[in-house]
Formats: structure tokens, sequence, C-alpha cells
């Protein structure tokens, strides 16, 4: 799930002796890459090679590496319980590389170009191929544009909300405001009312939520990669 430099980082479990030295190790989790921290209850069992347990727990990790974290830890509760239920305590924590972008700040074109900024900088951060990168971050900006020009046409100072994530194979971008919806309505020899189309051209899926409290813009596309993304 990550490369490790080595394994000099290995001590017996914390609390059992207060005079051991604890040596440190450093390891890089990959792009996209699933990282599962967890108490010995998920996965040692009586009569059971403990590896036995780790390598279960890795292949469900493996499994659900293109589901959302929290539906992750469900499956794996409940694909390492024992029949008869846990023994011990159970504890678990996953990251996902990179964590998801989360921005909201108010609907005025001068937020558009740092929204930008920090999505191209958390695309980065997902190792995707330069085209790949530039065609989602021109739909998301027509999406923020969108939201901020036309959405918020009527109440000035609303908000837009900008999310990222992505799994080992995908990306979404959501672009949610707080106004009105407005029909495209592209006009004879412009470019202005395009930008749902443009959207359309660039990314696999796209679709737009509109409601009485605002419009949700969903744009989801698979990760183009000529090696295979780590789990």
């Amino acid at each position: 799930m990550f490369a490790a430099d080595d394994e000099g980082g290995r001590a017996i479990p914390l609390g059992v002796r207060t005079d051991t030295t604890r040596f440190e190790a450093r390891a890089v989790l990959l792009p996209r890459s699933i990282l599962l921290l967890y108490t010995d209850g998920l996965v040692e069992r009586r009569r059971r090679s403990l590896d036995e347990g780790i390598g279960q727990a890795a292949d469900l990790v493996g499994e659900g590496r293109d589901v959302a974290l929290a539906d992750l830890a469900g499956r794996l509760m409940t694909g390492l319980a024992p029949a008869a239920g846990f023994e011990d305590d159970v504890a678990l924590l996953l990251y996902r590389r990179p964590g998801p972008l989360d921005l909201e700040y108010s609907a005025d074109l001068d937020h558009l170009a740092p929204a930008r900024r920090a999505l191209r900088g958390w695309l980065e951060q997902c190792a995707l191929g330069p085209e790949q990168a530039q065609d989602i971050l021109v739909a998301a900006g027509e999406a923020l544009a969108n939201a901020i020009e036309h959405g918020h046409r009527d109440s000035p100072g609303g908000l837009v909300r900008l999310r990222a994530t992505a799994s080992v194979d995908r990306v979404e971008v959501t672009v949610a405001d707080t106004g009105t919806w407005k029909p495209p309505r592209p006009s004879s020899g412009s470019l202005r009312g395009r930008g749902l189309a443009l959207m359309r051209a660039l990314l696999e899926e796209v679709s737009v939520d509109p409601g009485p409290t605002g419009t949700t813009v969903r744009l989801r596309t698979r990760i183009v990669h000529d090696e295979p993304a780590h789990p």
C-alpha cells in the first residue's frame, strides 16, 4: 500500500516496556494510494497466523480502493469480523492521498483564480497526466464561473463550494452554489452559454442537479495512466 525505505520502525507494542528505545522509519505514500492504520484486534485471531489476518485486510483495501473511505471502513469491519464478533477492541484509520479538497467562498469573481490555483495544486498531488489535469481544471473553472456569474446573478454574496476527491482510478469534482438555476441559452455566433457543453466534451460524466436551495454540478472522469496506480 506504500513504499518503505526499510522496516526499521518495527518494535514491540507501546506500553509493554517503558525503557525501550523507539526507532523511526520513513515511508512514501504514493499518489492515490490508501494508508490503513489499525489495532491488532482487527486482524489477530486465535489459532491463525497474524500474517493471514494482515493479508486479508490488505486484500479488502485493494478490492475497495475505488469506494469512499467511510464505506471502505465498514467493509473492513464486516469482512474481518469473526462469526462470534470481535473479541478485542478495534480501532482503524483510513487515509487516501491526497485528502479531499474542500473550499467555500463568497460568490465573487475575485475568488475564481485562487480556487483554480488550489485545484491545480491538488491535481498535481494526484499525479495525473498534464493533459487530463488541464481538462479537469478547465471544466471545473467553467462550473465555478457559472456558479458565480449565473447562479448568484440575483443574490450576490451567496456561497460557492468546491470539493474534489480522488480514488485510484477516478476523480470527482463538485461545485455547489446557493443561488438559482439559469438554463443555458447559447446565442448565435457567441461562445457564451456553452460552458456545460464544454464540460461534457472534456470529461466522461457531467451532471447538474438544480434545486430550491442551489445547484450542484458533479464532474467525474476515469484517470488515464500508463502504469497501474498502487492500491
